[in-house]
């Protein structure tokens, strides 16, 4: 909500405590939405460390799960890639294709 009303340091807040809730219950689905949300943001204030700690949040949501979150791939990557980041999507694409290896053997 505070983000479409342009105020994205309350939606960062919102969006934080949420992701907080969201971990306690163990709720994958709306941890997925919520870093989802939080990239958005980050993205539209250009802030790479807190890029980052999504990155590392999202690390850590697919090695749970075994399963790679498209759209959060797909955000990361974009994001990643506006910046020229090489080093940073290397690690994405590692994580990639270690969770595709699992699933082949």
């Amino acid at each position: 909500m505070f983000k479409y009303l342009n105020n994205l340091k309350r939606a960062e807040e919102f969006y934080l405590k949420s992701l907080e809730f969201a971990k306690e219950n163990k709720n994958y689905f709306l941890i997925e939405d919520i870093l989802s949300l939080l990239i958005d943001i980050y993205k539209d204030l250009n802030v790479k460390e807190k890029v980052d700690d999504i990155k590392e949040a999202f690390f850590k949501l697919s090695i749970k799960k075994e399963k790679i979150s498209q759209k959060l791939l797909c955000k990361l990557t974009d994001f990643y890639l506006n910046i020229s980041d090489i080093e940073s999507l290397k690690q994405i694409n590692n994580l990639h294709l270690n969770i595709l290896n699992k699933d082949v053997i």
